[in-house]
C-alpha cells in the first residue's frame, strides 16, 4: 500500500469516536513500524514486524484468519498489556522472535539523547494523539522515545510509546532511583502507574538537580521543547514522580540477543494508539 494512503486511512480510522472494541480481548504490543509489509516474505526482508490496523468490526478470530495464524499465537504475541482496544490500534500478526532489531548507533549515548532535544528547541510544537508520531511534532513521551531511538538505546523500528509503557519497563529498561541521586541523562515520569496517559502524566530528561529538558505544554501559544525547573512539570502537588536511570546492562543484553524480546519471552515494548 502506498504510504501516503496508509496514513490517510489511519487518520480517518483514528478520528472515528466512541467505537469500543469489546469483542477484541487481546492486548497491545510493539516492536513494529507503522509502515509494515503485509506478508511474511516482505516482513523478513524489511526486518520488521507485521501488524494489523484494528477495524471497528474486528475480533480475535477474524484477525487470525485474515493472516493465517492461530488465535492462540495472536493472543500470545499481543499479551503484554490487556486493555480496551480501539479502531486504529496496531496489533502484531507475525512472530516477534523472527524480527531483528536495527539500531542507529552501536554504542548508546546520553549526550546524543539530550542533544536530540536541543536540536529541536524552537522548531517543533507539542502535539498529542495523531500528531505525536514524530518528524515535526511529538508529545512528552513520544519525544523521549524518539530521543532514545536516536541515541541507540532502542531499535529504530520501535514505535513511540507513552508513560504507561515506560512504567512497564521498570526494573528492565529503567532502573528506579531516588531524586537525590538524579544526574544528567536520567528520566522522570510524573503520574500514577495506574493511569498516566494524556494530561495525567508527563516525562522528560534530567539535565541536573535543578533543570529538566522536555516537550512541555504551558498554553496553546507556549509549548514545545523547553528547559525548566522541576516544579510544575516533573513535580506537582499530590502527584507522584518516579525517577529512572537507563539500564545499560539491559540494553547490552537485548542488543546481544538481537531480538525484540527479553529473557522471559515477552515483548520488550508495548504499544497502544491513544484512543482519547
Amino acid at each position: 500500500m502506498n504510504y501516503k494512503m496508509y496514513f490517510f486511512l489511519l487518520l480517518i480510522t483514528y478520528f472515528q469516536k466512541g467505537i469500543s472494541m469489546k469483542k477484541l480481548i487481546c492486548a497491545i504490543a510493539v516492536g513494529a513500524l507503522l509502515l509494515t509489509p503485509m506478508n511474511d516474505a516482505d516482513a523478513k526482508r524489511y526486518k520488521t514486524i507485521r501488524v494489523h490496523t484494528v477495524q471497528s468490526n474486528d475480533t480475535v478470530t477474524s484477525i487470525a484468519k485474515k493472516y493465517n495464524i492461530t488465535p492462540e499465537n495472536f493472543k500470545k504475541w499481543n499479551a503484554l498489556v490487556l486493555d480496551a482496544t480501539y479502531p486504529g490500534d496496531h496489533l502484531v500478526t507475525s512472530n516477534p522472535n523472527n524480527t531483528k532489531p536495527i539500531y542507529k548507533r552501536s554504542v548508546p549515548s546520553k549526550g546524543v539523547m539530550v542533544q536530540w532535544f536541543y536540536d529541536r528547541m524552537g522548531k517543533t510544537r507539542y502535539q498529542s494523539y495523531a500528531g505525536r508520531w514524530g518528524k515535526d511534532t511529538w508529545d512528552c513521551s513520544s519525544a523521549v522515545y524518539a530521543a532514545m531511538i536516536e541515541a541507540g538505546y532502542l531499535p529504530k523500528q520501535t514505535v513511540l510509546g507513552d508513560t504507561t509503557t515506560m512504567f512497564a519497563q521498570e526494573n528492565r529498561l529503567f532502573i528506579p532511583i531516588k531524586k537525590k541521586d538524579v544526574r544528567y541523562g536520567d528520566i522522570f515520569v510524573l503520574g500514577s502507574k495506574v493511569n498516566s496517559r494524556g494530561a495525567l502524566g508527563h516525562t522528560g530528561v534530567i539535565l541536573n538537580k535543578n533543570q529538566i529538558i522536555h516537550m512541555g505544554y504551558k498554553t496553546a501559544y507556549d509549548n514545545g521543547i523547553m528547559i525548566t525547573g522541576y516544579q510544575g512539570f516533573a513535580e506537582k502537588p499530590g502527584v507522584p514522580t518516579y525517577y529512572y536511570r537507563i539500564n545499560d546492562d539491559f540494553v547490552k543484553k537485548i542488543k546481544a540477543a538481537d531480538v525484540f524480546e527479553n529473557s522471559l519471552g515477552k515483548p520488550v515494548f508495548k504499544y497502544k494508539l491513544p484512543s482519547r
